[in-house]
């Protein structure tokens, strides 16, 4: 069970690498170009490699930078498998349970917005009445 903890936590490292690789590639990038538009620079290129490539390349190397000394701290480590422990001790819901509490969250919200909107429709129109304005 330990070695499919381990790799649960590895696989999980390395799927949020991939996901904070992918936002800072669009931030880098976001902000690159702003600043080449802001102030009417021309793009930048580093040899064959341009700024906008180059913001991949420095994600990448942050995002599973960080997964792989994650990985090897070994008390980020031994937090992590204590983690991946006690989430295979959880009962999880099956589907139906789900589908009904759903169903339930979504009656009680609309049913709460639509007691909200009435109220802000009645107090709109006693305000406008009290001003004047229709």
């Amino acid at each position: 069970m330990t070695l499919d903890n381990q790799r649960f936590l590895q696989y999980s490292l390395y799927g949020l690498a991939a996901v904070l690789t992918y936002v800072l590639w669009q931030f880098f990038s976001s902000m690159v170009e702003l600043t080449t538009v802001s102030f009417g620079l021309k793009p930048i290129a580093f040899g064959a490699v341009s700024l906008a490539n180059l913001t991949v390349i420095v994600a990448l190397g942050i995002s599973f930078g960080t997964a792989e000394y994650t990985r090897r701290n070994a008390t980020a480590n031994k937090f992590g498998l204590e983690v991946v422990s006690e989430l295979r001790k959880v009962t999880w819901p099956n589907w139906k349970e789900v589908r009904g509490t759903t169903l339930v969250v979504m009656g009680v919200s609309f049913a709460v917005a639509a007691i909200l909107f009435t109220f802000d429709f009645i107090y709109g129109k006693l305000i406008g009445l009290i001003f004047g304005a229709v």
